[in-house]
Formats: C-alpha cells, structure tokens, sequence
C-alpha cells in the first residue's frame, strides 16, 4: 500500500475540500471572463487574468517570491508555463462562443487525453477497463459538441485544445516531480505574463469602469484556484480527490444560468454527466491500482 493511500482522514477531508474550492473557483473565474468576453478581445481578457495572477503571487509566497525562482528544471517550467498559458487562451476564446457549462464539459475530457499521454510519453501502462472508460468520457465529448450536425460549431474544438495543453502541463509535472510546488506557481504566472504582455499592443482595448469588478473577481478567484488545487493534491491521495473536481461541471452550470442566463439543454447535460462518470470510475480504478 502506497504512503498517499494511507493518509490519515483528516487529511483527505481537508483535500477533498480544497478540491471543491478549487473546482468552484475556476467556473467563478471562468464565468467572469465570459463576460468580458461580450467587450474585450478574448486575449487581452486572458492577460487580465494573468496581471491578477501576477500581482497575488507576493502576497500568498510572502517572503518566498525570490526564493521560488530557483529551479533545477528551467527548461521544463517554461515549457510548462507556455502550455498552460495557451490552455488559457483556448478556453477563453472558446467561451466566447459557447456557453461556460458546453465548454467547461468539453474541457473536462482532459484525464482521458492524460491517460493516453501518459502511455506515449512517459511509458505507463493503461489498461482495456481504463480504455473503455475513456470511450466513455469521448461519447459525452461528442454529445455536446455534435459533430456533423447544424448544432456543431467550430469554436467547440478549442476547449478539446485547451484540454489538450492542460494535459501536457500535467505530464510535465510529473516529469518536474522534485520541483516545489510554489516554483511551478510562480513560472505558470511569470511565462504566462510576459507571452500574453506581447499580444497587447495588438489588441489592447481600454477597459471601462463596469469592467472592473469582472476583471478583479475572474483574476483573483482564477489565482485561488490555482492555490487550492496545489493545497488538494499535496494534502491527499490524487485518485481520491479527482473525482470531486468534477463538481466544477455543476458549478460551471449554476453559474452560467445565474450570471449570464445560459441553460444547458438536455444533450449537453448527457454529456457532461457521462464525462463526470467516467473521470469517477476512472480516479476509482487508479485508487485500487495503487492501494
């Protein structure tokens, strides 16, 4: 039995809930953006939330900012720091167009494009019930999108892509499993920042006053999201916390109808639901394979 499958209670309660958290910050910080997305280019909202992210980096390091650029790996933190950016963008550009909870259950086929990189790159082995749980997630992935149909948009692909990147910021992180985790943190926001910062002057458009409040809150909740899912996956077993990552979805959904107005409609909400079921049974399979 594995030393994170013997943690104490306690100790994957407190995962468990940070987790949550993070899950619920990342559809308020997502929500948010959508709705910057109505008045500023979809770029400039994505280095938004990246200057908040910058600027809450002293406050939570405290003292250890310096100390955090200090890495054995600069090439992988960088490299690291560019897929997660172009995550961003993807997602937020996609969300232009479709609604947070359509984009937010397309995204979350993420596990399913990490389980396959983790065969090609790094040499695990993936068994035919994990396989077939992925068929599963990809079947929830083309309920929503609708390929072939009048229902298909193209901007539906750019959450799959934004999957995709965030898969590889994953498999990056086990390659850097020596680095701390307030150094990944830190070269997330900085490569983020300064690759966005060039974009500006192309498409920089002076935010108005009612645009405030939308900036803070996506840039700010997007920063403690990040914070929580380092505190959830430090403080307990990763295959026992994944699972409630999936309340993101639920969340994504309440938000989406709360502050812009959009609904679900049944297929999407299949789809979502067979995505969820399959990351469950997915985290389960792992928990018994490393118990």
């Amino acid at each position: 039995m594995t030393a994170a499958a013997t943690l104490p209670p306690s100790n994957i309660l407190r995962a468990i809930g940070a987790i949550v958290l993070t899950a619920l910050c990342f559809a308020i910080s997502d929500v948010y953006a959508q709705v910057l997305t109505k008045t500023l280019p979809a770029l400039e909202v994505t280095f938004l939330r990246w200057l908040v992210f910058v600027a809450f980096l002293p406050f939570w390091l405290r003292g250890r900012t310096f100390a955090s650029l200090s890495t054995r790996a600069l090439k992988w933190q960088v490299m690291r720091g560019l897929l997660a950016v172009f995550s961003g963008i993807t997602f937020i550009v996609g969300i232009k167009s479709m609604t947070i909870g359509d984009a937010t259950g397309v995204a979350f086929c993420g596990p399913v494009i990490t389980m396959a990189m983790s065969v090609w790159f790094l040499g695990e082995h993936v068994g035919a019930r994990r396989w077939l749980v992925a068929a599963i997630s990809l079947i929830g992935v083309f309920i929503i999108v609708q390929p072939g149909t009048s229902a298909f948009q193209w901007a539906s692909l750019l959450p799959l892509a934004a999957a995709a990147f965030s898969s590889g910021t994953v498999m990056l992180i086990r390659h850097m499993h020596g680095e701390h985790p307030d150094t990944t943190l830190t070269y997330s926001a900085l490569v983020g920042f300064v690759v966005l910062l060039g974009f500006m002057p192309f498409v920089w458009v002076w935010p108005g006053v009612s645009e405030a409040y939308p900036i803070m809150v996506s840039g700010i909740f997007g920063a403690l999201a990040n914070v929580a899912m380092i505190a959830a996956y430090r403080g307990g077993a990763a295959s026992r916390v994944a699972p409630f990552n999936y309340a993101q979805l639920l969340f994504a959904g309440i938000l989406g109808f709360l502050v812009v107005g959009s609904v679900p409609t049944g297929l999407a909400i299949l789809g979502m639901s067979l995505i969820a079921m399959s990351g469950a049974i997915n985290a389960w399979l792992e928990s018994r394979q490393h118990a």
